[in-house]
């Protein structure tokens, strides 16, 4: 099984969340590729966009697409996650253990009615991380910014799954926050893929206690 992880940033967090990543969680991760505003090899970063705002997120994601089909042509899955999100990587490979790599869907944990300009909408969070195989990619490799209908990269992405026909998969180990606003156990915490809203010293705290 391949995996390409992929961190959606920006070069102004390289010194803070990029670094916190780097010393933890990163380093149990195969392969990876940092999707961003700047290029630097020694990081495996890639400029996407010379827009360092939030909004870039959505620019960041759709143009993440192409280059994964460009360049990781060859991987099972690929996932993009925020630059705020912890991973349980040994979680994520046993989790997909249960997925079919032929059948064209994404996975994470579904956003569902969230979206006040389209309440019909049931979309991927972007921030709990979502994945997609390789014959998904060949799909969402031709989204392009006409999708870009609201400030929120993942709901724009739903769109375009949506339209394309693409299911969304919803999965309970994958988080939009962080373990404290679940109140979650040691236990649960230990078992879950990812968490959202993590910042500072709890990536330490996190990858400490999933390495116990």
């Amino acid at each position: 099984m391949k995996i390409l992880i992929s961190l959606i940033s920006t070069q102004k967090y390289l010194e803070s969340r990029i670094k916190l990543i780097e010393k933890t969680w990163l380093q149990d991760v195969e392969n990876y590729v940092i999707i961003s505003d700047y290029n630097d090899e020694s990081l495996n970063t890639v400029k996407i966009t010379e827009d360092s705002t939030y909004e870039s997120n959505v620019e960041k994601n759709f143009k993440s697409f192409n280059y994964f089909y460009q360049h990781y042509n060859d991987f099972d899955w690929y996932m993009n996650l925020d630059d705020d999100t912890f991973l349980n990587y040994k979680n994520l490979k046993s989790t997909l253990e249960s997925y079919s790599l032929d059948k064209i869907f994404m996975l994470g944990r579904i956003n569902y009615g969230s979206l006040p300009q389209d309440m019909s909408l049931n979309y991927c969070s972007g921030g709990a991380g979502y994945i997609f195989n390789r014959k998904t990619l060949e799909i969402l490799k031709d989204i392009d910014m006409s999708y870009n209908k609201s400030r929120f990269a993942d709901a724009n992405v739903g769109m375009f799954c949506r339209d394309k026909g693409i299911e969304i998969i919803d999965n309970e180990l994958f988080h939009q926050r962080e373990p404290e606003y679940y109140g979650f156990s040691d236990d649960i915490i230990k078992k879950s893929v990812t968490f959202h809203y993590i910042f500072n010293e709890k990536f330490e705290q996190l990858y400490k206690l999933i390495k116990q």
